[in-house]
């Protein structure tokens, strides 16, 4: 199921429609906060035949989606540093740099 979700977020099939509703190729996911929990709900058959709130790729893909989402803006932040220092003709503090690469390798 990993391998299947990873690969819908690689082909970019997961859509962001709002804050907790994402589009998986025909499928719906919604994130739905119910007594503190946060559950994940998808519209295809998987997921509601084999009962309430299982877990399918679809519901999957979104959660790395969104993984990948943070990911993302944390590195493109880091670069945007290390550009900065750059065009000033600066050297960058590289244990600074190192230490927040080495963060953003631990998300993934």
């Amino acid at each position: 199921m990993i391998k299947s979700a990873k690969q819908l977020v690689k082909e970019g099939n997961v859509k962001q429609l709002s804050p907790t509703l994402f589009q998986v190729l025909n499928h719906q996911v919604k994130i739905q906060v119910k007594k503190g929990r946060n559950l994940l709900l998808c519209s295809c058959q998987n997921s509601s035949y084999f009962g309430h709130n299982n877990f399918c790729s679809h519901s999957c893909a979104a959660i790395i989606y969104l993984a990948n989402k943070d990911l993302n803006k944390r590195l493109n932040e880091s670069i945007k540093i290390y550009e900065q220092f750059k065009k000033l003709k600066k050297s960058l503090p590289i244990e600074g740099f190192i230490n927040e690469l080495r963060e953003l390798r631990g998300l993934s």
